[in-house]
Parts: structure tokens; C-alpha cells; sequence
């Protein structure tokens, strides 16, 4: 008969149920199989096999392996991500074979994800639950390289047939793996949750958060809820006494035919459970049990199901019967027959790696193979050398999700602790030791992680933080001249730890701006739509302004008529000819007809917009969203972000992270643009009449500078300039297109240092352009404009050294900046560009600056609504002592 080889790391938990009812079973009928076991066989897992008739042997060297596997028609390799099975493929090469690797894991989230190198070794790829179909790995695969066992679980006879027994609780069962890996990070407090007199929660198995449940529970005053009752042999007898199974799983746990459930389910305890994929194809929701989809409905299906019996007997006798029907020990092993037939059918071959995999790799280089194409931020944290980079991969790796830092099923802890000797395998057990508050094991575990090689010199830096925290000072100190001796560049002990402790600093803030543009981006608008067409019985005002009088001006372009203007206090019953009332005069009928327009930056939005709707209008919105709907192409700003850049968005929100209130008001920035919510930061306000030079990340004025002003105006920046420098400036040479606002401009200066010119500033050189002219407010180039204008680029201009360059020009900041690429690196002047009046000041011009050799880049809003938004870059030598050894050390 032909023999099958089963490869496995051990014969535990529901892989030792569903491998050994298989092989027991099928070793009756026409296959002859024999086990053998990586690890060391428990007491009781050697019962089972000695019950089930299975020839099963323990802790095997590899050789014996080998030579059994050269012997065997077939090798079933019983797959999931583990260390000891991890070691033995990537340092052997296996004999000519027929290979069959049944997955035991969904495959979707790390540590438990499928991976090109088990696809490679396998003839077949065995699906033990239809949820893994849909991977795309498993898509991209030949249809004969893969199949499906419908729910491969093991048998449910131990507790079909059973019949409940009376018991005067309300019992709620779990069976299974008892840690964070597999549960609900939420189990107990949506337990603690449910409202039910006499309610019990039974919970029966093993695992690394047991004592903590039982703690918690203690500490809650529950402890009287829960029973924790450990591995148990006879589970039928538990399920003889639930009246709900309660299965409530991590939303990325690595399981698929769960066998726990099965067997409730064959039962007739009728399951409540969350609607994750594996879940989804075993239970009908509705019909063999409950499906949801938040900790509070879990809560509520329960009690439901508690006030409902009935329905709870409905959903067991249904799942019962289901899982007689569908899921059985039979159908199975049938299925496998017929692989096996398959696969006999083929010759062997010999399996090897690609080229790039020369056994017997370390450790840690196995985990990263293990991890496929999920090994971020670890592949990251061992490749690169830039040291920003690295000790923000240090910090995701130290704030790794609880399956990553479970003490097995394949975590990083996992494979450090199999691994003892490996470097990085320990250096990075012990950021993750470190992060937990457990000083001591990390400082350890850096000690060994250095005596067997670890590289890098900052494990000194993370080992001194331990020391630190544990009081011991002498080892501290003693590590302080090993750090300023390994750093390069050889700063003082003092200064070493200072710079890393920014740098850390750095990296922290970075990780939180990448969770809050998650945020971000996930958050719908708070708007309808900024894009939906306004009120045709006319826009009324809100704001006098100077933001109320460009919307009158842009208005007016439009060949628009704004009905009314409400203020508080103009002083005026009229603005260009539109009445003005205070808001207690806005005429009834107008709230409910017409729509508002906010035209004021100066406060938060929201607040102005439900003291109208408190008044009792009905369409209410920002300036901006009106200008963006109606007319584009006169204020042309970019406002409604259909698809941010996410990596783009990071990129940049990296190059900020050296300050927090740039980083800060970016994010502000963001959730304004991208989702029109105000999300201030109280230690980082709104900079609100302090741009340009009053921006505290402007450097100090030395004397003698000079401003180049692209988009002048009325020359506000040239008077800040003026104070800036106390008038002790070299030049001023200023650009303003607007034939009438240059006009008012040239009468206002009567100073020889004050150049000015009629032209606008663009990307190319000297031409004619179309420009439309504003009455007071957002002139620009523009193709429909209906004015010719001199336009030229900054390469173009003579040298202008000791410079601030301010770039406002109504959306074309960005392509001032392209024509003044040159200009900018051989001039290094401190930049002033307005980003708020275009989408490129989202992302593309900030890109544009971190693309600047040696410039730091700075941003501050300095008005609401994502107005008056800044970027700033700053050349290096102009920033901080300080500041320079951290950006050389980020470089």
C-alpha cells in the first residue's frame, strides 16, 4: 500500500485532533501513514495516537527524516508558520518526493501568512477552509497547485449525540486557544457586558492570556462570572451544560476549520461569533448561529438568544444537523484519498529553494522568509542603514500587534526563543520586553544580543534606557563612552544620548502621524458633498471681511449676485451695494431657501456652522466648497481630495516629524482638506497674524537680507519684511502682475533698496501670458483671463544671496518653484510658499521641498479652515547647531 510520510511540528491542540483523526481513519482503508514529530510529543498527544492506532514518532533528527521521506509515495507536510518546522525546510534539501502541504492557517495575517517558498515546495497546496481562496497568493497559482478541503476539521464524535443537562446558570462556553492571538483583544469586557441574571462564562483550553483573564476578572469584581477551567479531555460534558458557545476571535487570527466550533456546533450549542472570514464560510448567520460584527453586538446577540429560547434551540438543532451534513470526518478523508490518487499519479522531483537561499540560514533570516511578503517593519530594521529609519522600524517592531508577541504561533518572541543565539532575533525580543516595561529581560536581552554579534552600535542607546529604568546607574554610565565612542562623528556620551533620545522622539511622533492619517483617510466628509450645487434662490454671506469681500469679488466674476451679507459688526448696512444685516436680522424665509456661505478663516468653522443651523438655516458651507462648485476656474483651489497620495502623504509627514507643531498643523491641514473637520491641537494652536516672519521656525534675522516677494499684493510681506529685519535689510525685489493692485503697490514705497516689477513669476521664461484680474482679491494667470501679463522664472533672474523667497500666486506656487530650481540651489534661500490656494500644496509642493539638497522642511497654519497654510524650508546652514547634528545624523 502506498505509505504517507506526515511531517509535523507537533500533535497538539486542534492540529493534533484534525491530523490524527484523518490519518486514523484513513490508516484503516488503503494507506499506510506514519508521523513524525519535530518536537517532543506530550503525554498526552501519545495517548491519542496510541488510541487512534497512529505510528508517530518524537523529536526526530533529520536525517531519519530524510531517509523515511526518500522511502515514502508521499510527504504531507502538516503546514503552519513554526519555528522548529521553518528550521528543518530551509536546512535540508528533501529527497526526490511527491509533496502535499496542508495549511492549517488562513494564510491573510502575519505571523501566519502563506508565502511563495511553502507554494514552491508544495505539488499541491492544501486549503483547509474556502476563506484562503480568495489570498493572492493562491489566486496566482495554477488551479492543479491548489485545492480546498471544505472545512478540513477533525471528527466531531466526541460529542455528537449528546444531550443537555439541566443546570440552573446561563452558561457560555469558549473552547479553544486562550491568547490574544486567537481570542478578542475585548473578550472579557464584552463578557463583563452582557446583562444576563446567573450568567456564566465557561472557558476551557490553554494559553499566554489565561492568568491575565483570571486577574482582570478579579480585579473586576467577575471573578465569580468566569471559570477557567484549563485543557480539559471529556469536553463533551462541557458542552452538555452551555446554552450559547461564545467564540468572539481576534479579527486577524490565523484559524480555519476551528475545530472548537465544529464541535459546538455538532453539538447543537448554537454559536455567537464574529463575522471574520473563516467564520463566515463555517456558520449560516441566522440560521446555525449568530454572526457580528462589534464588541456590543456580541453582547447583545447573547441576550438576545438568553430572552429567546426558542431561538436558541432553532440555531443549535439547525447546526446540528448542518454540521452532520457537511462537515464530517468522512467526507474528509474521502478528499484526501483522492489527492493522494492525484498526486500518486505524478513523479517525484527534487524541491529546492531559489539561489538566494543557501542553507543553513540564521535565525532571523528564517523568521523573514516566514513572514513572505508581510516582513515589514523587520526586513526594513536589518537592510537599512539610514539611522532614522531604523529606529522608527526599532519602534514598530517594539509596538508589534499581540499576535506578532505571543509566545508562539510563529511570533517574533517565538523564534527569538527557539533561536537563542540569534542576534537580532534577541535584539528585537528585547525591544519588544523593553516597550512592555520589563527592564530587566530586555536589558538581558540586549547584554546577549551584543556577546553574539548584534552589529549596530544604538543597542547601546536602547540598553542605557533599561539600565536606566532599573535604577542601575554604574551599568548606565558604564555604557555612555561605548555609545559616544560607536556613533559616528564620535559625539560626547551626553551628546550621543541626546541626539538618540530626538531622534526616538522623532520616530515616536512619526508612528502617531501615520495612525492619524489612517484616521484620516478612513474618515468621510463631514459635508454631503462640497461639490452639491447651490441654493437657486441665491447665497447669502456670513463674514465681512476680507475673506466676504474676495467672495464678493469671485462672485462677481462669476456673474453671481450674493442676496444678502450677515455680520456682527460691519458698521454698515451695505458692502458694494449687497445689504448688510446682523444675524439676528437674517429674514426668515432665508434660512430655509437660500445658502450660507461662512467667509471667515479666523475661527473654527464648525462652531460658525451650527450657530447658523441654530438660528435655523439649512445649507450651510465654507467659502471654499462654494468657490470649488461653482466657479473653478476663477478660484481654481483644490479642495476636494478624491484620492490622497497615502505614501506621498507619509513621506512628507516623515520630513516633519523633527517638529511637532509643524508636524501637528499638518495634520490639522489634512483633516480639513481631506475630510473637512477641525481637529485642533491645544498644545499647538492655530498661528493665527503670525506668518511668514513671525513663524517660530523662521531663523532669527542676521542683518543685511534680502527678499525676493513673487505675488506681492499690496506688499503686507515687504512691511513684515521691513520689521523683521528692523530695516536693516540689503533688497527687496518684488513681483506683482495685477495692473491695478501694482499701481497702489508702486505709490506705497519710496525706498531705493525696494525693486519692483509688473510681472508674474511662473515656470518659464520671459513670455506673455493670459491673466485674469481680480478687483481686489485672487488675480492669477488663468487661459480664460482677459488681461496680457509679462511673465518670467526665478532661473532666469539674477543672484539674489542671503535670501528669504516668498512664493503667493494664487495656485501657482508650484510651478514658481519648478522655474526656480536652479535659483534655489545656488542661492539656498529660506522659503515662504502658501499651500492653500492649490491640491499641489497638499502633497506635490512639500515633495518638491524635501527634494532640496540639505533643507528642512517647516509648516504652520496660521488661520482655520486650512487657510493661511505655510510650508517653509529652511536651508540647513541657517537652522541650529543643535538641529544639524541630528539632520547629519538622520542623513
Amino acid at each position: 500500500m502506498p505509505t504517507i510520510l506526515h511531517i509535523t511540528t507537533h500533535l497538539g491542540g486542534g492540529v493534533g485532533q484534525v491530523v490524527t483523526n484523518i490519518v486514523g481513519s484513513s490508516g484503516a482503508s488503503s494507506f499506510i501513514h506514519e508521523v513524525v514529530c519535530l518536537d517532543r510529543l506530550s503525554a498526552h498527544s501519545r495517548d491519542l495516537c496510541a488510541r487512534r492506532a497512529i505510528t508517530a514518532h518524537s523529536e526526530v533528527p533529520y536525517d531519519r527524516i530524510l531517509r523515511k521521506a526518500e522511502q515514502a509515495d508521499i510527504i504531507q507536510v502538516e503546514w503552519w508558520n513554526h519555528p522548529l518546522l521553518n528550521k528543518f525546510l530551509y536546512s535540508v534539501t528533501l529527497p526526490p518526493a511527491r509533496t502535499l502541504f496542508f495549511s492549517h492557517v488562513s494564510g491573510f495575517h502575519p505571523p501566519a501568512v502563506f508565502t511563495r517558498d511553502a507554494l514552491d515546495l508544495a505539488d499541491i497546496f492544501c486549503l483547509s477552509t474556502p476563506y484562503s481562496e480568495d489570498h493572492p497568493l493562491i489566486r496566482a497559482q495554477q488551479p492543479e497547485k491548489v485545492c480546498t478541503l471544505f472545512i478540513a476539521g477533525g471528527s466531531t464524535k466526541r460529542v455528537a449525540g449528546i444531550t443537555p443537562r439541566p443546570h440552573t446558570e446561563f452558561n457560555v462556553g469558549y473552547v479553544g486557544t486562550v491568547d490574544f492571538c486567537k481570542m478578542h483583544p475585548e473578550f472579557l469586557h464584552m463578557s463583563a457586558a452582557v446583562n444576563i441574571p446567573g450568567v456564566r462564562f465557561v472557558v476551557c483550553g490553554e494559553g499566554a492570556a489565561r492568568p491575565e483573564l483570571e486577574n482582570a476578572a478579579a480585579d473586576l469584581g467577575l471573578a465569580g462570572r468566569f471559570s477557567f477551567k484549563g485543557h480539559v479531555d471529556d469536553i463533551a460534558e462541557v458542552f452538555r451544560e452551555l446554552d450559547v458557545f461564545g467564540y468572539p476571535l481576534n479579527a486577524r487570527h490565523y484559524g480555519t476549520g476551528e475545530q472548537a466550533l465544529l464541535e459546538a456546533m455538532a453539538a447543537g450549542v448554537p454559536p455567537v461569533a464574529f463575522a471574520n472570514g473563516c467564520e463566515r464560510t463555517i456558520i449560516q448567520d441566522g440560521e446555525t448561529g449568530l454572526l457580528v460584527d462589534s464588541p456590543q453586538a456580541y453582547a447583545d446577540a447573547i441576550e438576545f438568544l438568553y430572552s429567546h429560547p426558542e431561538e436558541r434551540r432553532r440555531l443549535g438543532d439547525n447546526a446540528r444537523r448542518y454540521t452532520k451534513t457537511h462537515f464530517t470526518l468522512e467526507k474528509t478523508v474521502d478528499r484526501f484519498h483522492k489527492l493522494y490518487a492525484e498526486l500518486l499519479k505524478r513523479p517525484k522531483r527534487l524541491h529546492e529553494f531559489d539561489d538566494a537561499i543557501r542553507p543553513p540560514l540564521p535565525g532571523h533570516r528564517i523568521f523573514l522568509r516566514s513572514l513572505g511578503d508581510s516582513a515589514e517593519p523587520f526586513a526594513t530594521n536589518t537592510l537599512s542603514e539610514e539611522l532614522d529609519v531604523l529606529l522608527e522600524t526599532d519602534l514598530a517592531i517594539a509596538d508589534s500587534p499581540e499576535e506578532m508577541t505571543t509566545p508562539t504561533k510563529g511570533s517574533v518572541i517565538h523564534y527569538a526563543t527557539l533561536f537563542p543565539e540569534d542576534p537580532v532575533l534577541g535584539f528585537w525580543h528585547g525591544l519588544i520586553r523593553q516597550k512592555q516595561g520589563n527592564h530587566a529581560r530586555a536589558a538581558t536581552l540586549f547584554s546577549r544580543a551584543r556577546e553574539h554579534g548584534f552589529g549596530h552600535w544604538r543597542i547601546l542607546w536602547h540598553l542605557i534606557q533599561s539600565q536606566e529604568a532599573l535604577g542601575d546607574m554604574e551599568a548606565a554610565d558604564a555604557c555612555h563612552p561605548l555609545l559616544g565612542e560607536a556613533m559616528p562623528g564620535s559625539p560626547n556620551p551626553t551628546e550621543a544620548v541626546r541626539l538618540l533620545d530626538e531622534l526616538q522622539a522623532r520616530a515616536q511622533a512619526y508612528a502617531r502621524f501615520k495612525n492619524e492619517l489612517k484616521a484620516i483617510l478612513e474618515t468621510p466628509l463631514l459635508v454631503p458633498s462640497p461639490l452639491r450645487p447651490v441654493s437657486a434662490e441665491g447665497i447669502v454671506l456670513y463674514g465681512a471681511g476680507k475673506m466676504g469681500q474676495m467672495a464678493l469679488d469671485c462672485l462677481a466674476h462669476a456673474g453671481i449676485q450674493a442676496r444678502l451679507i450677515v455680520d456682527r459688526d460691519y458698521g454698515s448696512d451695505s458692502l458694494r451695494g449687497v445689504p448688510v444685516v446682523t444675524p439676528d436680522d437674517i429674514p426668515k424665509q432665508a434660512k430655509t431657501t437660500m445658502t450660507f456661505v461662512v467667509c471667515i478663516a479666523t475661527l473654527e468653522f464648525a462652531p460658525l456652522a451650527d450657530f447658523l443651523k441654530g438660528l435655523g438655516c439649512t445649507d450651510v458651507r465654507h467659502f471654499y466648497d462654494l468657490s470649488e462648485s461653482t466657479f473653478p476656474e476663477i478660484m481654481p483651489n483644490g479642495w476636494v481630495i478624491e484620492s490622497p497620495d497615502r505614501p506621498l502623504l507619509e513621506r512628507i509627514g516623515k520630513q516633519l516629524s523633527h517638529d511637532p507643531g509643524s508636524l501637528s498643523h499638518f495634520c490639522h491641514f489634512l483633516w480639513w482638506r481631506v475630510a473637512r473637520r477641525e481637529v485642533n491641537d491645544r498644545a499647538h494652536p492655530v498661528l493665527s497674524g503670525r506668518k511668514y516672519f513671525n513663524a517660530p521656525c523662521v531663523p532669527a534675522s542676521r542683518g543685511g537680507e534680502n527678499l525676493i516677494d513673487c505675488g506681492a499684493h499690496l506688499g503686507q510681506t515687504i512691511d513684515a519684511f521691513i520689521e523683521y529685519t528692523s530695516d536693516r535689510f540689503g533688497a527687496v525685489l518684488a513681483f506683482e502682475p495685477d495692473p491695478e493692485t501694482f499701481k497702489k503697490l508702486n505709490q506705497r514705497y519710496d525706498d531705493p533698496r525696494i525693486h519692483l516689477e509688473q510681472i508674474a513669476i511662473s515656470s518659464c521664461e520671459r513670455r506673455e501670458s493670459r491673466f485674469r484680474q481680480g478687483m481686489d482679491f485672487a488675480s492669477m494667470l488663468s487661459e480664460k483671463g482677459e488681461l496680457s501679463v509679462k511673465t518670467a522664472c526665478l532661473d532666469s533672474m539674477p543672484d539674489v544671496t542671503q535670501s528669504f523667497l516668498k512664493i503667493h500666486v494664487e495656485g501657482e506656487e508650484l510651478a514658481v518653484l519648478r522655474g526656480a530650481k536652479s535659483f534655489i540651489q545656488r542661492n539656498r534661500p529660506v522659503i515662504m510658499v502658501l499651500a492653500d490656494h492649490s491640491a499641489a500644496g497638499l502633497d506635490a509642493i512639500p515633495d518638491f521641498l524635501i527634494g532640496l539638497n540639505r533643507y528642512r522642511l517647516f509648516f504652520h497654519l496660521h488661520d482655520y479652515c486650512g487657510n493661511s497654510a505655510v510650508f517653509y524650508a529652511i536651508p540647513e546652514e541657517r537652522l541650529t547647531r543643535n538641529q544639524n547634528q541630528v539632520t547629519r545624523q538622520v542623513k
